[in-house]
């Protein structure tokens, strides 16, 4: 080191992972796990990363174990009888109470809804897969958004506390805010065409042949993941205005 220069050190924020289901076998070898998946959304200079497999029983001792918190998609339902839904319902809870930040995704949003007041049941209209239009509030930097979607399950109720600030033509409540540093999304910013195109090839099965069909022709398309990345950070590392 240069005589009299300092070593600066940059402190980041912890971001707790709380893992809530596991990518296909295939997806883990090429992308990695799904906490990896929003490590490369994010940024690795953004926070440091703490996952906790919740899906496994693998739950943090404490709140206090991160500054933030992100709940993941999941392909389980959040009404499923699972033995680490109440616990983490009642994780969700606390976090809240603490006004921590938080940020769900797809599943993650759909089981803050339920442990906030909200309720969640499969969609009439079936399977929302493959890159959607979203109308979001000016606030998430993408107003008129294309981001890719993979879910049967949607939030049908929101909590009281909740705003709506995104929907699209198939989902109505796509994202909420519950307070400057508290909010979800039903769509996977964290998913581009790649990680689609291979759940269709893993997964496709799931969804009937029409289902399948729309999504496979609507990839391609420029997505605003970065755009939904810049402001979840902003979101979770407190750096939103109240």
């Amino acid at each position: 080191m240069i005589a009299g220069m300092t070593k600066q050190r940059t402190n980041k924020p912890t971001l707790g992972i709380l893992v809530c289901g596991h990518s296909t076998e295939k997806m883990s070898a090429k992308f990695g796990s799904y906490a990896n998946f929003f490590e490369q959304l994010l940024g690795s200079d953004s926070f440091e990363y703490k996952p906790f497999k919740v899906v496994d029983g693998d739950f943090p001792h404490s709140i206090n174990d991160a500054d933030a918190w992100l709940l993941t998609g999941s392909k389980h339902g959040a009404y499923e009888p699972h033995p680490w839904i109440p616990p983490l319902e009642n994780l969700i809870r606390e976090i809240y109470a603490a006004q921590l930040p938080m940020a769900g995704i797809c599943f993650g949003h759909q089981i803050m809804a339920q442990a906030l007041g909200g309720k969640v049941e499969k969609f009439d209209g079936g399977w929302v897969a493959g890159t959607q239009r979203y109308k979001l509030a000016a606030e998430t930097g993408a107003s008129d958004a294309l981001l890719n979607a993979w879910h049967q399950d949607q939030v049908v109720e929101k909590p009281a506390d909740a705003t709506v600030i995104g929907s699209s033509d198939n989902c109505e409540f796509a994202a909420l805010s519950y307070r400057s540093n508290t909010v979800s999304l039903q769509p996977h910013p964290e998913f581009n065409n790649d990680h689609v195109t291979m759940l269709l090839a893993e997964r496709g099965g799931s969804l009937p042949s029409h289902s399948y069909q729309i999504a496979a022709a609507s990839l391609g398309q420029k997505l605003h993941n970065n755009l939904i990345a810049n402001w979840l950070v902003q979101v979770l590392s407190g750096q939103k205005a109240a």
